[in-house]
């Protein structure tokens, strides 16, 4: 038993395509986390063949999660509610052809015993405008602590699709999967089989074209997400703080406590 797992934040123009690449994989549902959505949002996936053919579970929260929180709430539904084998993230807005990478992570996590399938979405890398140059750099310094960058590159799971196997949702918890580079170093840490299993350039995702302020906060908020990880697996501590700067992004709107109280209406 495979689930998707989407987050969904106000992605109305582009959700419908985005569930169209999840029409033809090999998958027992899909967990559509609707994260504080002021759009119709609910409404397009109603009208969806997959939610008609019973194939998508809705969990609708009114207060925004934050980033990425929405992730560790729809593994935990599948982890707690059903006998879930693995569960692969997509997010709501990407409507690129991905269907054939999809089907790489679910085979990766599924049957070719991986615990943490990545895409690499950095297959080749120019010249780049300096905040993703800082961005890589940064996913550079935690895959090379982790031990990992020959394996890795600057691959994270907090870009683009992956897969988690039931062992990584047995052993991450919960809080961590809400930081993914957290939970990549966490699960390093603990022996978990992570390997790059699918490719495809950043742009080919077509997610949602964003401003300029949103993508400089998203950017903040991988940077601290990755020092965070670092400073875990160096020093036994959690802050975010480099060279005297703090990457807080979008950090402080992430809302563990609404996580944890949705965790113990599971149990």
């Amino acid at each position: 038993m495979t689930y998707i797992v989407m987050p969904i934040k106000n992605e109305a123009f582009n959700l419908g395509s985005a569930l169209d690449n999840l029409v033809n994989l090999p998958i027992t549902k899909v967990i559509a986390v609707i994260n504080g959505c002021t759009d119709n949002t609910e409404e397009i996936i109603l009208d969806h063949p997959l939610y008609k053919e019973n194939k998508i579970i809705i969990i609708k929260f009114i207060e925004a999660l934050g980033i990425d929180v929405p992730r560790a709430v729809g593994a935990a539904y599948a982890y707690l509610q059903t006998n879930c084998q693995a569960v692969v993230f997509v997010d709501g807005d990407m409507t690129g052809n991905i269907s054939r990478n999809l089907q790489h992570l679910i085979e990766a996590v599924t049957t070719n015993k991986v615990d943490m399938a990545l895409t690499n979405c950095y297959p080749y890398i120019n010249n780049r405008e300096p905040l993703v140059k800082t961005i890589l750099s940064f996913r550079e310094k935690l895959n090379s602590t982790l031990g990992l960058l020959s394996q890795l590159g600057v691959s994270l799971p907090s870009h683009g699709p992956h897969g988690l196997s039931r062992r990584s949702l047995e052993i991450i918890p919960w809080e961590f999967i809400a930081i993914p580079p957290l939970s990549l170093a966490y699960g390093a840490q603990h022996q978990l089989n992570i390997k790059v299993v699918t490719s495809i350039p950043h742009k080919e995702l077509l997610s949602a074209p964003r401003k300029v302020n949103h993508s400089i906060k998203v950017a903040e908020t991988i940077i601290g997400d990755c020092i965070e990880a670092i400073n875990y697996i160096k020093y036994s501590r959690r802050d975010r703080t480099y060279n005297g700067l703090e990457y807080l992004g979008y950090h402080p709107e992430r809302r563990f406590d609404l996580l944890q109280e949705y965790i113990a209406s599971l149990t």
